[in-house]
């Protein structure tokens, strides 16, 4: 009974006027709604919008021309040539992201046939000293890299970040990206 909207207390001052208010919204909304959803109103409106929009396609070609020179004269880019060169940047970054993509897949591959491959292949029990020496010096030649040459390691990925190692004959960088 106390939270009953029809009721006003007698010793709220406003209360009449909130009731006075609530009725003249719900009134109008109703005839507002009424009235939107009838065939004149549509009508009406599309005619408006149609000669609005007619009216206003040759002042908006103009104002693009106007834009595009102004803009051309101080040697910035105008609507066109940023679009341009968003979608070439996302060609960029797509074809980036399918490299990385492959760069992995082959890390990955080269990681299991490295962990399938023995350390050091056997030596035959019966080869002469001359083959044995040339399979000692095969195995010392690619267990260490010849000091003109440049050498990168690429660590798998644990995390979204990789860690490169280039290793120079004056310096070794090792780079961290995410």
């Amino acid at each position: 009974m106390a939270n009953d909207p029809t009721l006003t207390n007698p010793f709220d001052p406003f209360g009449t006027w909130r009731t006075t208010r609530d009725a003249y919204v719900e009134t109008w909304s109703k005839t507002m709604l009424d009235l939107v959803k009838s065939e004149a109103y549509s009508d009406t409106t599309s005619r408006f919008l149609d000669s609005y929009l007619s009216m206003s396609a040759p002042i908006r070609k103009l104002l693009e021309s106007t834009m595009t020179q102004v803009l051309g004269q101080l040697n910035m880019p105008n609507r066109g040539d940023v679009i341009s060169l968003a979608e070439r940047m996302t060609n960029i970054e797509m074809r980036l992201d399918d490299l990385d993509a492959k760069l992995d897949a082959f890390l990955r591959q080269l990681a299991l046939a490295t962990s399938a491959a023995p350390a050091h292949p056997p030596t035959p029990a019966r080869a002469s000293a001359p083959a044995a020496r040339a399979v000692t010096a095969e195995r010392s030649a690619t267990a260490r890299p010849a000091a003109h040459a440049t050498t990168r390691t690429t660590a798998t990925r644990a995390t979204p970040s990789r860690t490169t190692t280039r290793t120079t004959p004056s310096r070794t960088t090792t780079r961290t990206t995410k």
